[in-house]
């Protein structure tokens, strides 16, 4: 999601195909790595929880078919499991994430990935990450550079 904050699933959807246009080297292969969608699963203070299933689910179905239009080399990586203590809302905003909420949208990306793409596309980082979130959403530095070891053995193999 180029790491912009907030980012959301239909942030990703709608400018997916100019990211990847401006990312297209014709010298070389491409490859999509993709993590998205926590935010997704947050409920703003004062409001109801909503089910964002659907939309999630669709908008990861139509950014896979997007990214296949200009590569076969995608991966998606697992969303994080919030720490409630510290989630429940967060610090930096009147946000809640609800663990439960997030590992539903977990799931329903695993099952996407699999049917559009395959199994091992889907990096799961839920365990390596789990006691790795400082602020109760966001990794800290040693989280960032266990899932970018976890990442590199699966796509590469070392």
């Amino acid at each position: 999601n180029l790491s912009v904050s907030g980012d959301t699933t239909q942030n990703v959807l709608n400018r997916i195909s100019h990211e990847i246009i401006a990312r297209i080297d014709g010298d070389e292969d491409l490859r999509i790595i993709i993590a998205v969608g926590i935010n997704d699963g947050s409920q703003k203070f004062g409001e109801e929880r909503q089910d964002n299933q659907m939309d999630f689910g669709e908008n990861i179905r139509t950014i896979i078919e997007i990214a296949k239009l200009h590569t076969s080399d995608i991966w998606f990586i697992s969303l994080t499991l919030p720490d409630e203590k510290k989630s429940l809302p967060v610090s930096w905003a009147d946000l809640y994430y609800h663990k439960q909420d997030v590992a539903l949208l977990n799931e329903k990306l695993k099952y996407w990935v699999t049917k559009k793409l395959s199994a091992d596309r889907f990096i799961d980082i839920t365990k390596l990450t789990e006691y790795q979130i400082t602020d109760g959403v966001h990794l800290n530095s040693f989280a960032h550079a266990s899932v970018f070891e976890k990442v590199k053995k699966v796509i590469f193999g070392y």
